[in-house]
């Protein structure tokens, strides 16, 4: 058993997003096998005091890996590494920079230098977690020794309550409003199918944020009659209302942000048993591509062939829709709970 000196910035008591929830589950896990202690930056704070503050933790304490998640905290064990020559892990979720830019909150040239910045950095980390083999790919000889850790699931995203098929073929959303997660072709789609009359449908619409955005966009594709919209759920009410979907989807566009990412809400829908459509994007085609369990469309043509695969799930009997579910379910989990993904956690920290 391990000291693990685990550093983070999220607020893991109770999450609602899918960065703090892995990262939650992430410690639950090494937990599991280690001795975990946890130190909660605090980002308005001077960061050299609690550097060495943390420097005092690993002189008493003398943990055997001193770690963080995502290149927001890397600066963290990166100096504690240069000040005591402990070792240090880092679980990356993606590139900051390119989040950072595609939100507009960095220009092009300072996030550059931040990713320069990283790629210095990574150089020292003795074990680098990644969400999907291209963020592996990215950091290429970088990293001394890289690990994929997909996203996972708990026991309670699975739903076990009553499965019923919709009386009427219903399309399920949840997330945000945010341009990454491609709502609007979602809607676009929708509204391509209700105006051309292919078949009768629902909208299940569960949402974080932009409430007047989207009912304002609803109206304006005609589809506002025909949505169920819900927002700020509870993340526990959100696989019962899920469960009144017919198909759910994930319609990612392919931008750095997406393709050195992980969609976190994959495994939640995968493990619902409903039918998903996600794009290529990320570590989907490695993850799905041969597995038969999910229908995957080309980011480059989101409106054609969504449209297309909404049109074949609705022509398929309920119980061919579940057979195609029930495979995603087998798939999640053999390989996508965390219990099954903390060996593999443990084990590469046991290697360090």
């Amino acid at each position: 058993m391990k000291k693990i000196l685990f550093i983070t910035s999220a607020l893991l008591d109770d999450p609602k997003r899918g960065t703090p929830i892995r990262i939650r589950n992430f410690i639950k896990q090494i937990e599991k096998e280690n001795n975990v202690v946890i130190y909660h930056v605090n980002h308005e704070q001077n960061f050299w005091s609690q550097i060495f503050q943390l420097r005092r933790v690993i002189k008493k304490d003398r943990p055997g890996v001193a770690m963080t998640a995502t290149d927001v905290d890397i600066d963290f064990p990166f100096w504690l590494k240069i000040l005591t020559g402990v070792k240090i892990a880092v679980d990356l979720h993606g590139l900051n920079s390119a989040e950072m830019y595609f939100h507009g909150h960095m220009g092009k040239w300072k996030s550059w230098l931040l990713q320069q910045k990283i790629n210095f950095q990574i150089r020292f980390f003795d074990l680098v977690f990644v969400v999907s083999p291209k963020l592996l790919d990215f950091y290429g000889p970088k990293i001394k020794q890289g690990v994929v850790i997909y996203g996972g699931v708990t026991d309670d995203d699975f739903y076990n309550g009553p499965i019923k098929s919709p009386e009427i073929f219903t399309i399920g959303y949840t997330g945000n409003f945010n341009p990454y997660q491609g709502i609007d072709e979602v809607l676009i789609a929708a509204g391509n199918i209700r105006r051309q009359n292919l078949f009768p449908f629902r909208l299940n619409l569960i949402l974080s944020n932009g409430q007047k955005q989207v009912e304002d966009r609803l109206k304006e594709l005609n589809l506002l009659d025909i949505t169920d919209l819900r927002f700020k759920v509870s993340h526990d009410e959100v696989p019962e209302l899920m469960a009144k979907s017919s198909v759910l989807i994930i319609a990612r566009p392919s931008v750095p942000m997406t393709e050195y990412a992980f969609p976190s809400k994959l495994p939640e829908y995968l493990a619902t048993g409903i039918p998903v459509i996600t794009t290529k994007v990320g570590p989907v085609e490695a993850l799905l591509s041969d597995k038969d369990c999910a229908l995957i469309i080309s980011p480059d043509n989101v409106l054609v062939e969504l449209e297309e695969k909404l049109v074949f799930l609705s022509k398929m009997t309920v119980e061919e829709r579940n057979s195609l579910g029930q495979k995603a379910v087998k798939l999640v989990r053999q390989s996508l709970t965390w219990d099954t993904i903390g060996h593999t956690i443990n084990q590469s920290l046991k290697n360090i």
